[in-house]
């Protein structure tokens, strides 16, 4: 499994792996490269949504619960009951007709920035239980892959093909824009392997 998020794909290289997760706002459309023998995975962040996006403007603002000032994005409000069906139509749909088969489901703990409240935290986790419910059905041969979102997993294990585990050993502060080692303490809580019904994959990356 290989992580590529430069605006240009390798795919020569790339096509070496099974799994290839790209960002598909560098342009690549898989369906150009029938031949590829990889499965290519699209970036999506579920949490956020940054003006650079191509559904930015359609999106409603008040499907937003605050601000995170450091990625320059604005973080979602799981909740929203037609949410899951507008991020599988306006967001998935447009990335399956271009031939990518899987979705890698990132910033799926971005609510935790805004919301303190135990109840509230417990519906942006059923709404996003529900967003991941909605994907499997509309998409039942996409791979469905988790970056963390290990609390998921007891009611969606089995609708999702993996888990991603970043930052195991190093993170990174996107602020200062350094990495900075994970403590000893929180290597648990980082890999979650007691909480992972899925197959996990670890790794240390950041979003660029």
């Amino acid at each position: 499994m290989a992580f590529y998020y430069g605006k240009h794909p390798a795919v020569r290289e790339l096509a070496d792996f099974d799994l290839v997760v790209v960002d598909p706002d560098s342009d690549f459309t898989p369906v150009h490269y029938p031949r590829s023998r990889a499965r290519w995975i699209a970036y999506v962040s579920v949490g956020e949504v940054t003006p650079n996006r191509g559904y930015y403007d359609l999106f409603p603002k008040s499907w937003i619960l605050g601000d995170d000032p450091d990625w320059n994005s604005e973080i979602i409000d799981q909740t929203s009951p037609a949410w899951p069906a507008y991020f599988a139509e306006q967001v998935v749909r447009p990335l399956w007709n271009r031939g990518y088969r899987g979705f890698f489901l990132d910033t799926l703990d971005s609510w935790r920035k805004v919301v303190t409240d135990p109840q509230e935290q417990e519906r942006q986790q059923l709404g996003l239980v529900r967003l991941i419910v909605t994907l499997h059905r509309k998409f039942p041969q996409a791979q469905i892959i988790l970056n963390r979102g290990f609390e998921l997993l007891p009611k969606v294990h089995s609708l999702v093909n993996a888990v991603v585990v970043e930052s195991v050993f190093q993170g990174w502060n996107q602020k200062d824009k350094i990495y900075y080692a994970v403590s000893a303490q929180d290597y648990p809580v980082a890999i979650g392997s007691d909480r992972c019904h899925s197959p996990s994959v670890s790794l240390a990356r950041h979003r660029s």
